[in-house]
């Protein structure tokens, strides 16, 4: 992900991925968190997400990747282009394994930020 944390105004498309996992497991999905992010940096990846981990009182533990894109085509045009960045299927699957092989589950939303929606205080 680029080093500038926002993400440009004009792309509101996401995809939500929660990736869910039992207790015993949050070590190992942690640190597999860091190794799909290393992936990432080492490939110098423009793809933008966030992640995000469960707070206190969630019934179930997860992370959530956001993703965010311009619309559906041009989500699915850059994730095309970052896959051919991260490298072989592989290299790829070495790095997500090592999330997938200790996550219960994953549910994927999609849906669109609306900014004519959103509130902002007046500045004085």
């Amino acid at each position: 992900m680029p080093d500038d944390v926002t993400i440009p105004e004009d792309h509101n498309y996401r995809r939500w991925f929660y990736i869910y996992y039992t207790p015993e497991n949050a070590k190992a999905v942690r640190d597999g968190m860091k190794a799909v992010k290393a992936l990432y940096e080492k490939k110098n990846s423009e793809a933008y997400y966030r992640i995000y981990h469960d707070g206190f009182g969630q019934m179930e533990h997860y992370y959530l990747v956001s993703a965010s894109a311009k619309d559906e085509v041009d989500f699915a045009t850059t994730g095309k282009e970052n896959e051919k960045v991260l490298g072989s299927f592989e290299e790829r699957w070495e790095a997500f394994s090592q999330v997938m092989d200790y996550a219960s589950r994953m549910e994927e939303y999609v849906g669109e930020m609306r900014p004519d929606l959103s509130y902002a205080p007046k500045e004085d």
